[in-house]
């Protein structure tokens, strides 16, 4: 009986820690300074990169930004100027097939805008990440 004990909870152990991980991305694949809300510094652009900056950033002033939050869970949240000059989010997942690439799916998306996108990380800092946005 103590033996069926122990395999059923080894068992049960595994069924566990395989529910957890399932569906998580691989987080390993990204620097882990990515995490986080990011705001669009279209003032640094320079051609074929994006640079971003955090929400504590002191900013120049602009009528809005747009921008992004990636979070481990794999959850990733778009964020859009809305009609009303506030911002309008869009949630989605993310996943990184390889490293320093970024796959998004938004949910939700509307008319004109496409539904997935994907951007490599071409450098992070704590205050500064610069990215190439592919299609």
């Amino acid at each position: 009986m103590t033996k069926q004990r122990f395999l059923s909870g080894l068992l049960l152990s595994g069924l566990l820690f395989t529910a957890a991980t399932c569906g998580r991305p691989p987080t390993r694949a990204v620097p882990p300074e990515i995490f986080g809300r990011w705001f669009h510094s279209f003032e640094e652009e320079t051609p074929g990169t994006n640079v971003y900056r955090p929400e504590s950033f002191g900013f120049p002033l602009a009528r809005g930004r747009t921008g992004f939050a990636l979070y481990e869970d794999g959850r990733f949240e778009q964020y859009d100027i809305a009609p009303t000059d506030g911002l309008e989010t869009t949630p989605g997942t993310w996943e990184s097939p390889e490293k320093n690439t970024v796959r998004v799916q938004l949910n939700g998306v509307r008319e004109g805008r496409p539904a997935s996108f994907q951007f490599q990380i071409v450098s992070v800092e704590k205050n500064r990440l610069i990215l190439r946005r592919e299609q």
